[in-house]
Parts: structure tokens; sequence; C-alpha cells
């Protein structure tokens, strides 16, 4: 019997240089094994922009793969924003094979386009939703279009598609009214990859934070719209040293300038905590796992905005699968996971009491909570084959 193709569409960078990748990866196992063949149109910074759509060289984790231009100026944006020709005539060309065309966070009016173009030879156009975008900083054209765009997309073009996906209870709540099958799933990955977590090492406690908390040239004047709010564990941490505390937090994905610029009053905070306080910056993910996995705790603290909610935090699920407990704060959309051991709350009103509990935690207890972490595979893909199955037989009957 010949297996009928899914093609994955969205601005991921194979096989795994942002966190769409990993979600998307994680989604097409499950797929995989319900019997379809993937094939990822995602996107490539190397490509030149008159590139095209080009086909990898590698096939990763045995799935086809294509790629296309990260646009790099706005005549690049804005056709890749309309829908681009090279990307219609693949589906055309694909179209009498194709069960569906999912369509990852995918700018509004190409992903209406390239549905219609699925839907006229049969496939089915389906919405994967991840994220709510926040338009509220930057250049004025630049907040207008995300506006438009995001709207678009979240309020019609999603409700127009033929089922959802969805990573949060709150956008499958946001979507319950359009009648459209949908599948909840968190950030996923194919835990079999991920090694038992090794020995901890003697010594201080040691954090790690790892993500983008905001984007420096977005970040509105009240800084109402950064993602996360390291600043508030930067202040914990500093206020934990001066009091003679020991430990080491080490952050990845941003440095201390571009953190600066956002929170300049930190800077003091940050002077006198150079001995436990490390700024890496960007790093190469697998190192970035190695260190996750040789860390105490994954800290995080989030506020409760409809851009958080919308999204699911790919960092928890990452840590737990390396065999890292993880402490954040409460938020309606990761609430059911606080039933675990390895998930633990900091309290934002005695956020100090909080990390010094962890500080204080003894080698046995963290042992204990990273191998009932790893052991869980609570976010292994094959969790959710069954939900994933469901699904695909709601959309057998539509």
């Amino acid at each position: 019997m010949i297996r009928k193709d899914i093609v994955y569409i969205g601005g991921f960078e194979l096989p795994n240089r942002n966190a769409a990748a990993h979600r998307v990866i994680a989604n097409a196992h499950i797929f995989r094994e319900l019997g379809y063949n993937v094939i990822f149109i995602g996107v490539d910074k190397g490509l030149e922009s008159s590139s095209g759509l080009v086909k990898s060289e590698a096939d990763y984790y045995g799935f086809e793969c294509w790629s296309l231009p990260y646009p790099k100026n706005m005549l690049d944006w804005v056709r890749y924003i309309v829908g681009l020709a090279s990307v219609r005539d693949f589906l055309i060309s694909r179209a009498p094979n194709m069960k569906a065309l999912i369509a990852y966070n995918y700018p509004a009016v190409a992903q209406l386009r390239y549905s219609r173009i699925c839907r006229k030879r049969g496939a089915l156009g389906i919405s994967d939703a991840t994220e709510w975008y926040d338009a509220s900083a930057g250049k004025i054209l630049y907040r207008l279009v995300k506006w438009l765009d995001t709207s678009l997309r979240m309020h019609l073009v999603n409700r127009l598609s033929d089922a959802i996906v969805t990573t949060s209870q709150f956008l499958t709540n946001f979507y319950a009214d359009s009648n459209r099958p949908a599948l909840e799933l968190p950030t996923l990955f194919v835990t079999e990859n991920f090694s038992p977590p090794p020995a901890r090492k003697e010594g201080c406690r040691r954090f790690i934070y790892v993500g983008n908390p905001f984007d420096a040239e977005k970040v509105n004047a009240s800084r109402s719209n950064v993602k996360e709010r390291l600043d508030v564990l930067i202040a914990s941490f500093g206020r934990l040293h001066a009091a003679g505390y020991k430990f080491r937090f080490d952050i990845y994905g941003i440095d201390s300038n571009r953190y600066l610029a956002v929170y300049p009053e930190h800077i003091g905070v940050l002077k006198g905590c150079e001995e436990c306080v490390f700024f890496h910056g960007f790093a190469d993910n697998e190192f970035v796992k190695t260190e996750i996995a040789q860390s105490d705790f994954s800290v995080f603290v989030r506020d409760e905005t409809r851009v958080t909610l919308a999204g699911f935090p790919s960092k928890m699920a990452e840590s737990i699968s390396l065999g890292t407990p993880v402490a954040t704060n409460v938020t309606s959309n990761i609430l059911k996971y606080f039933d675990k051991p390895f998930v633990l709350k900091l309290d934002r009103s005695e956020l100090d009491t909080s990390v010094l509990a962890l500080i204080d935690a003894s080698d046995c207890d963290i042992r204990l909570l990273s191998d009932q972490a790893f052991q869980s595979n609570l976010f292994d893909f094959r969790k959710y084959i069954s939900e994933a199955e469901t699904f695909f037989e709601k959309l057998k009957k539509r």
C-alpha cells in the first residue's frame, strides 16, 4: 500500500537549529507511525535569495527535506508572505498523493493560498499553531504587517483550516468553537536519542537558563512584551549571592550586552555576580544539551500573557527529557505538569525562598528527581500516537 504524503511547511531550520525544528521532527515521527510519509519544506539562512526551493542533501531522520531561502530583505519578505511560485508548483506536483498540507505558524496569505491549492486537488489544509506573535514594538511598518498577518492567521485562516494542531490548552480552547478537529501536542522529542543523565559533579548547585527571553530591538517601552522574565531570576540570584550563598547560573541564548540593552539597571547586579552568573550567548544545540544534562535545575519565569499562554515552553520538555528537573512559576498552560516531582514551583511572591530551597537541596534528592525525569519519557512522541490517530480518524469523516 502506497503511503500518503503529508507536506509540513514552516519557518523551521532543520535538523535542530531552532525550537520549531524539534517540534516538527517529533510530530513527523508520530505521523510516520500512523502510516504517512512526511515531507518537510523549511528555511535555510545559508541559501541565496535566488535559490528557490532546494532539496536538502540529507534526509534528516529518513524524511524528505526541502528548504527555502530565509528572507533577507523587504522584497524577499513580501514574496514569502504572499506565497512563492516554487512552493505552489511543488504542491501541485505532489497533490495526487497528498493527504494534507500542515502549515506551521505560516504567513496568513501564503497559507491560505497554499491550502486552497491542496484542497482543489483533494488534500487537506491543516494549521499548526504554536505562537501568538506580539506586535507592540519595532518600526511602524513592521508592527503593522506583524499585527495584520497575526490577526488574519489567528482569527481567520486557522479557523478556515480543515483541522488545527495546537500546543497549548489556551489555543485549543480558543479554537473550540470552530468545530474543527483539534490535536494538542506540546513540544515532543524522540527520547531514545537522549542518553541517561550523567552523575552530578560535586560542588555548588548548578542552574541553567536556555532561550531567548526577548528580541532586544523589539521590546516595547514598558517591557511588557518580553517572553520570559530572566530579569527577576538574575535579581534573585544577585540577592542570594550578596547574602553569601554559593551557586552557578549559566545563561545560553542571549549575551550580556543584549540583556543590558533592555535591563541597563542590572549592570551593577551583573558586576557583583561575575563569579556566579555567566552569559554564554548563542551556542550549538548539542553542546547546550550537554550543559543542561550536567546542570541540577533548569529555571525560567514567565508572565501570563496571551503570547506566553499560546505557546509551550520547549525548554521544559527538553530539560525533562534530558533528566534535568525544571523549576518555574505556575502558568495555566503548564499547570497540569506540576504534579510531577521533577517540575518544581517557583513562587513569584517569595522567589528568593524558592530558589534557596533548590540551592539547599541534597545531592541525593536531585539525583532521584533526575532519574525520575529521564525515566518518565513524559515528552516522548509515542505517548501521543493514540491521540493523533483519533485526530486523523475524525478527518476521514470530513
